[in-house]
């Protein structure tokens, strides 16, 4: 599994209307998971991709409003 928190932010442009994420290999990645939509929760917990020892593994957010 991995897992990643963050916290609640403000936007000048508008209210955010929900957040994403992505897992990948290189900082900004997709190479394990595109981008999927988590609503406006904080964090995510995903036990369904397939991840092996002695790799190191990024979590990218965005929010959109």
């Amino acid at each position: 599994c991995i897992q990643a928190e963050w916290t609640s932010f403000t936007d000048p442009h508008g209210n955010i209307q929900h957040y994403s994420y992505a897992i990948g290999t290189v900082p900004g990645g997709v190479q394990i998971l595109e981008y999927t939509d988590v609503g406006l929760n904080h964090s995510v917990l995903n036990c369904d991709v397939t991840l092996y020892e002695h790799y190191t593994y990024y979590i990218s957010g965005n929010s959109f409003f």
